[in-house]
């Protein structure tokens, strides 16, 4: 039986509690006439309402929204000047201006805010709020004082106080004026929870009322507050001390909660239908043997795929699929070279084969003195090379591969940039009617087309361009006016060449989604100094596979394509061609870390032999050399599933333009700097990557490395009304990069050791990842390896308000919890020993 009891409440405990409860009534804060959280937006969050608008005094002088202690705030550091003095009068710096009928009338009110400036050298004032003709909120000298508007002038009111804080750092400033009682108060804070009170003052004159906007940061251009400030506040009444208090002692308590490192994930763009888990494990056997013992290898090395596998053989098909992986079988842009017969001239040839300006087949330059059958190549715009590419395809389909790798996947896009053609009939028929479509008929005839009816390239460019035969045109072909549009024909004819493959094995596969993938890993720019065909086919592929040049073996050199395939959206499969261990290593855990799928080192093409230019032997890596890299991807799958790249500055170009070279120098300069980024591409010319003006406005610096007029007219608009938010600061790469990041905080991790260990940030709901990458190897090709290796966590706060650190590395057996060194400005985490590769794992 559940007893149930009633309480009574007696008449004298009900008053008590009806007076406790005004008296917390009474206590409340009011609600502030004036908020300005600056947390991205200018909006005024008080009870009056309205937003604020910015007025720039000088060019590039802001004010701009940058990262704080609470998010967002007000950043006045760009100005050219702190303060002015009489003879001063050139415009510096910016301002906030906010129109309220509710402030105009205000003669009993309390300000508040948080500060954060340098110490000036001259006895000069600046103006935090100025509210013409009643009253203006001054401060010079590292100290503020309050100015009241009089009839002979105006008169200062200096606070002394007995603790004395300092405005280098953030602090707090709270004001309030009593004008009907003619009294005044100043109240400042710390961080570290310091609050004081100056005694009150009496008010000589009156506080006048004033209809004149309320300005903040300036006076009209002349006396400019150089910092920060944050919270600003206005209320309609003067405060007491203890709800003064209230206000600092929240702000503190929410210090650091707005700017949580999770938050800096940069997700994918787009939606695709290929999604490989980050702990897959990518492998490749080029061709179907089972000599070799792949199926023992695939399991010693825990593979999740095996891609870019020749062969029509079912039933080795099967067995691989029989262990879980997935399977990719292959095609490649020569496909049916040898119905082509092995005589250059292509008179009489079906297969769709390209032909140069003397009617001959082509080969290219690395395959030219291979043995065997000549490999001519294929041409994606001809219907007879696309008819055996499709049925080839059909095959690939019926045996159960899961996917399709094609090789050499450009095609005539190749032979455009390298000056082999292709003028096959199809490329001629193909180029007329691209030129139709595209250019008037005045443009036509500027490049000496009178007739596009019955224009024929090889014709005219033998009649009218002057060329000899296929060797003058190959020297020559860049100069020809008609070039780019020849190459960007191809271009065209290459993304439809895979739209209609995606449409066919759409057709033939209803059921399974079969993903293409290509050799491509912007390891080169096209030849105009662009991203070339990879850039321009990236919505019609479904993930790329890098095969690196030899030249590649420097971890850094996988940073810029892995970064723009991140950009792009596209998953992306690489790996390093061995010449010693230790850098081979640094550079499979460096495309783990940017978020990328290493290939285990098997069955590797190393280039061609420089005597016999034949292909040098293969590279096929042992257990002993690999395994434990490969044994920690699977046995930790928890430490990269689920992650995204941390960005904290994004890097603006036109994928349409020529930026392949800045975007390479950039990713130098902020790799050297640990800043954690993301490069955010635009499109329009030959497919669509818009601008999105939302994750424009998430980075809080973007170094844009394209003019305005690359960007189309849309993608224009969206970077204009980017930067008239002011919530991000566009910078060039002329700008002191490394000065502004340093300023805002957005160096998250340092490496206090030995130089050449990188580390890569990772993020996710609650917790994140922190990849650690030895890039120092002895002369003799082995990892050096380092003791005790610190790394820094700057901006506590960000880090929430306990974390809980583990530690692993390869070879070591489960984790090792580790001790963060708390301090006032930093998180201190020791690994006690790092070889190539570790990872933090941070929980908060």
């Amino acid at each position: 039986m559940v007893r149930r009891c009633r309480t009574v409440c007696p008449p004298t405990l009900f008053l008590f509690c009806v007076l406790c409860a005004r008296l917390a009534f009474c206590d409340e804060l009011p609600r502030p006439v004036v908020e300005l959280a600056f947390d991205g937006v200018f909006t005024n969050s008080g009870s009056a309402g309205g937003e604020a608008t910015v007025r720039v005094y000088a060019g590039g002088e802001g004010p701009w929204l940058m990262p704080g202690p609470w998010g967002k705030c007000l950043d006045m550091t760009s100005s050219s000047r702190f303060g002015g003095t009489i003879e001063q009068k050139t415009p510096a710096g910016g301002a906030v201006i906010l129109s309220s009928p509710a402030v105009n009338g205000l003669t009993r009110f309390t300000l508040s805010c948080w500060l954060k400036t340098r110490e000036p050298e001259q006895d000069v004032s600046s103006r935090l709020l100025t509210k013409p003709g009643a009253w203006e909120m001054v401060f010079g000298r590292g100290r503020p004082c309050l100015t009241l508007v009089a009839d002979n002038g105006k008169v200062a009111y200096r606070p002394t106080f007995q603790k004395r804080v300092g405005f280098t750092d953030w602090a707090f400033l709270a004001v309030v004026v009593d004008g009907a009682n003619r009294k005044l108060r100043y109240h400042v804070g710390n961080p570290r929870g310091v609050f004081a009170a100056s005694e009150p003052m009496e008010l000589t004159h009156p506080v006048r009322q004033s209809d004149e906007p309320l300005e903040i940061g300036n006076f009209r251009g002349i006396r400019p507050f150089k910092g920060m400030m944050d919270n600003l506040r206005i209320y309609d009444t003067a405060l007491p001390e203890e709800q003064v208090k209230r206000i600092f002692e929240s702000d503190l308590a929410n210090r650091g909660k707005g700017v949580s490192i999770c938050r800096l994930g940069v997700p994918g763009i787009g939606d695709r239908k290929f999604h490989p888990r980050h702990s897959d494990i990518m492998f490749s056997t080029r061709w179907q043997k089972k000599k070799r013992g792949e199926f023992e290898v695939m399991r010693d090395f825990h593979a999740t795929h095996c891609l870019w596998v020749y062969g029509t053989d079912a039933d080795y098909v099967r067995q691989v699929k029989k262990l879980g992986i997935f399977y990719e079988g292959s095609l490649n842009g020569l496909v049916g070279f040898k119905k082509s017969g092995p005589q250059p001239s292509a008179e009489g040839d079906t297969s769709g084969r390209q032909q140069n300006l003397d009617g001959d087949k082509t080969v290219m330059t690395h395959m030219l003195h291979w043995k065997g059958h000549p490999r001519w190549e294929g041409c994606h715009n001809n219907p007879d090379f696309r008819r055996l590419f499709w049925k080839d395809a059909d095959q690939l389909v019926s045996i159960g591969v899961d996917a399709i790798h094609v090789d050499d996947w450009s095609m005539s896009v190749a032979g455009a940039q390298g000056g082999r053609g292709c003028f096959c009939p199809a490329c001629r028929k193909g180029f007329r009617e691209y030129l139709k479509r595209t250019l008037s008929a005045g443009e036509l005839r500027k490049l000496g087309i009178d007739d596009i009816s019955s224009f024929d390239y090889r014709r005219f460019l033998k009649t009218k361009g002057g060329i000899k035969d296929a060797q003058d045109y190959k020297k020559k072909f860049r100069q020809l006016p008609l070039t780019p549009y020849f190459i960007d024909f191809q271009n065209t004819g290459l993304r439809d060449f895979y739209a209609s493959f995606r449409k066919h094995l759409d057709k033939v596969s209803p059921d399974k989604y079969i993903p293409v993938s290509v050799n491509q890993q912007f390891r080169r720019s096209g030849r105009d100094g662009s991203f070339g065909a990879g850039g321009y086919c990236v919505d019609v592929i479904d993930f790329y596979i890098g095969e690196p040049s030899q030249t590649m073996q420097a971890p850094l050199d996988y940073v810029h394509p892995l970064k723009i395939s991140e950009a792009l959206g596209i998953p992306q499969v690489t790996w390093n061609k061995p010449h010693d261990l230790g850098t081979s290593l640094a550079a499979h855990a460096t495309i783990q870390a940017l978020g990328q799928w290493p290939r285990v080192p098997w069955d590797l093409y190393m280039d061609n032999d420089p005597i016999t230019r034949q292909p040098a032997p293969r590279y096929f890596a042992t257990k002993e050399d690999w395994g434990p890299f490969y044994d920690f991807i699977h046995d930790h799958p928890h430490l990269f599933d689920g992650y995204e790249s941390a960005a904290t500055v994004g890097v603006l170009f036109s994928l349409d333009g020529a930026p392949y070279g800045p975007t390479q120098r950039i990713c130098k300069r902020l790799m050297a700097l640990q800043a954690p980024f993301c490069l955010i591409p635009a499109a329009s010319r030959l497919n669509r990557i818009p601008l999105e003006g939302k994750r424009l406005r998430s980075f809080p610096v973007v170094v844009n490395l394209s003019p305005m007029e690359s960007f189309c007219e849309e993608d224009q608009q969206t970077l204009s009304a980017a930067r008239d938010a002011r919530a991000t600061r566009f910078l060039t790469l002329e700008d002191d990069i490394e000065g502004v990041l340093r300023k805002y905080g957005l160096l998250p991790v340092r490496i206090e050791g030995p130089k050449n260990i990188y580390a890569f940030l990772r993020v996710k709901a609650d917790s994140a990842v922190i990849h650690v990458v030895n890039w120092n190897t002895s002369p003799e090709g082995m990892t050096d390896a380092f003791a005790n290796v610190t790394l820094a966590l700057d901006n506590p706060p960000q880090w929430g308000d306990s974390i809980a650190v583990a530690y692993y590395r390869p070879g070591q057996k489960g984790s090792i919890g580790l001790n963060p060194e708390m301090h006032r400005d930093f998180i201190r985490i020791t690994l006690p020993r790092l070889e190539t590769w570790g990872i933090v794992e941070i929980k908060m």
